[in-house]
């Protein structure tokens, strides 16, 4: 979902990309979620109109539900209102 972002609006995913083939994209996900700020690229998707492909949004579907505890869902969650985005 990153990749399609990077190409279709031009973002820069170096550092995350590379992250995930040393940690694992759920390691990685785990800590951005748990990081205190708003990460450029979401801050990026928001202005694009396009945060239903943001990690946080990924977090809450529940297809990935299980993988992440109600705390982080609850992040994700108040990350996207906080924009103006209802998951």
């Amino acid at each position: 979902m990153y990749e399609r972002a990077c190409r279709e609006y031009k973002l820069n995913a170096t550092r995350f990309l590379l992250l995930i083939g040393k940690l694992g994209g759920l390691t990685v996900a785990k800590r951005l979620i748990n990081t205190p700020v708003f990460l450029d690229s979401l801050m990026e998707l928001r202005k694009r109109g396009r945060l239903d492909i943001s990690m946080e949004a990924m977090i809450l579907k529940d297809r990935w539900k299980d993988l992440f505890t109600e705390e982080e869902r609850d992040i994700a969650r108040k990350r996207l209102r906080e924009l103006g985005y209802r998951a």
